[in-house]
């Protein structure tokens, strides 16, 4: 290893070692209510998080009264928070010491209060409101042009896609037919309060590519697909969607298309897969509300496809996925009228997502790809992620993903 190389290797250690270690988000509204000895008590701890700097209050409300206090001694190592709360009772001053662990949703917390009493408590996260007037989801920031990514879950969290007691969607198996003769399956997600004969409510479509050696199951029953867009939802996080999971087996090229020569996968799109859900669900066919996401080689549905076509789709998400070094080179010189077009940060409504796991067999792969799109300014979501080229990863990046997609402001 040469000593270039050696260096630049000792600071990406380092640099994934800090974000391992400092990639918990505290900042925020959190909610808890408890009993204890003086009754029922609520709180709101508001945090806020400038580079290393923590600051926060405390609001309650209990039967001694209402008051906001201002967190003292906040400290976040990895997934453990500790911090202080001072208290003035009845002419005593006291310290409320809280320490425990954070997780993408709720802290579990030992709250001692002096050496009078201690209570195990749990913190929830204050869901973002999406809603507008209308009801409609829109964008955490309107008057931004991009939305803020929201934080990628924690590795342990499994909260994120467990079966909650929600309104679920409904997941069916369909048959749809090839131009070129014969039949394919695939699996469709509809969201809660889907109707099929509500010819005035439209859904966007996020169509969504398995890795090789799967097929259109995968995303269900390993990715919990369903499971994450119910709890999004419900939590008001993400905007109701339909969700097109086909199988793309012995169709998608890992090799790089020339603009205008389809590849099979991309031809089928087009020609079979498109129509079929346009024509037989409550979608909206603009292509502002056409997503295409991939992990492995479902990424190459984003870029072989996905890119080739903006005129079809809107949104683009690579999961684990890039062409190999020697194809960067090709994929430049071939895609080089969409890459230099000046317009082209306008044909994206989301910046193109890029998410990849430390120790994943695809980082270099996404690496590269993805400085293709940097070198000539094009916008990006970057997402360099702890793990490997596995379902803890692409569940990860789809429960983030989707909760930017489709904002109804755009």
């Amino acid at each position: 290893m040469t000593l270039s190389r050696h260096l630049l290797f000792t600071w990406l250690l380092a640099t994934l070692t800090t974000l391992s270690l400092h990639g918990a988000d505290l900042s925020g509204k959190w909610t808890s209510e408890f009993d204890s000895q003086i009754g029922l008590q609520k709180y709101v701890f508001e945090f806020e998080m400038d580079g290393d700097k923590l600051t926060g209050t405390a609001s309650y409300d209990h039967s001694m009264g209402k008051g906001t206090a201002t967190l003292q001694a906040i400290e976040l190592e990895g997934d453990k928070v500790s911090f202080t709360e001072p208290l003035e009772a009845q002419g005593m001053k006291l310290t409320i010491t809280y320490e425990g662990t954070l997780a993408a949703q709720e802290m579990k917390l030992s709250r001692h209060v002096g050496d009078f009493a201690t209570e195990q408590i749990v913190a929830k996260r204050a869901p973002i409101p999406h809603v507008d007037a209308q009801g409609r989801w829109v964008a955490p920031h309107p008057e931004r042009n991009i939305p803020i990514l929201p934080a990628l879950a924690a590795p342990e969290d499994t909260s994120f896609y467990a079966e909650r007691d929600v309104p679920h969607g409904k997941v069916e198996i369909v048959r749809y037919p090839l131009s070129a003769g014969g039949d394919k399956q695939m699996h469709v997600y509809t969201p809660p309060g889907y109707n099929p004969d509500d010819s005035a409510t439209r859904y966007p479509v996020l169509y969504l590519n398995h890795g090789g050696g799967e097929n259109d199951s995968h995303w269900t029953e390993s990715g919990k697909t369903n499971y994450i867009l119910d709890n999004l939802i419900a939590d008001g996080l993400a905007r109701p969607m339909i969700v097109v999971m086909p199988d793309t087996s012995g169709v998608v090229s890992g090799n790089v298309p020339q603009l205008g020569e389809d590849d099979a996968c991309t031809t089928e799109y087009l020609q079979d897969i498109l129509p079929y859900v346009d024509s037989h669900y409550r979608t909206d066919p603009r292509r502002e509300s056409r997503a295409v996401a991939g992990l492995s080689m479902g990424g190459f549905v984003t870029l072989n496809t996905g890119f080739s076509h903006l005129e079809t789709f809107g949104e683009l998400y690579v999961y684990s996925s890039g062409y190999w070094p020697t194809m960067v080179e090709q994929f430049e010189q071939n895609f080089a009228p969409i890459l230099n077009d000046p317009a082209i940060n306008e044909k994206f409504y989301i910046p193109i997502y890029f998410g990849v796991g430390e120790t994943d067999i695809a980082m270099v792969n996404s690496m590269k790809t993805e400085a293709v799109f940097a070198r000539h300014g094009i916008r990006r979501y970057s997402v360099l992620s702890s793990h490997g080229h596995e379902w803890l990863n692409w569940r990860r990046y789809l429960h983030q993903t989707a909760q930017i997609m489709f904002p109804a402001n755009r």
